[in-house]
């Protein structure tokens, strides 16, 4: 595998682990019935966002200017929520691949794919 489907792949990761950090995060606000619909609201709001405006081949997708942003929330939000549901280590990993995913997706001009 190269470098560069390495990376694409890395960031396909990075969007599925956003999707199960959201979801776990809903799941630590309440331990009944409001957590669960937390999780699945947060997870679900992810998925349709990130479908509509950054997914490849989606008819509304945003301009790398515009997705950019986009994508990078996604993530910190992610690493955010792992961190208020008190998995400081995981929102720390996140982060770090997230960083570095970001750093490659520049320098190996794959904004675009």
């Amino acid at each position: 595998m190269t470098l560069r489907a390495a990376n694409l792949a890395l960031k396909f990761l990075l969007e599925l682990a956003s999707v199960a950090a959201l979801a776990y995060w809903g799941t630590t606000i309440d331990s009944g019935v409001v957590g669960a619909l937390i999780a699945i609201a947060a997870s679900a709001a992810t998925i349709a966002l990130w479908g509509r405006f950054a997914a490849p081949r989606s008819e509304h997708r945003l301009h790398t200017a515009s997705r950019v942003p986009f994508e990078l929330a996604v993530f910190a939000l992610a690493a955010l929520a792992l961190l208020d549901a008190g998995q400081t280590v995981l929102a720390v990993i996140l982060a770090t691949l997230a960083v570095t995913n970001i750093a490659l997706l520049t320098r190996l001009e794959q904004w675009d794919r």
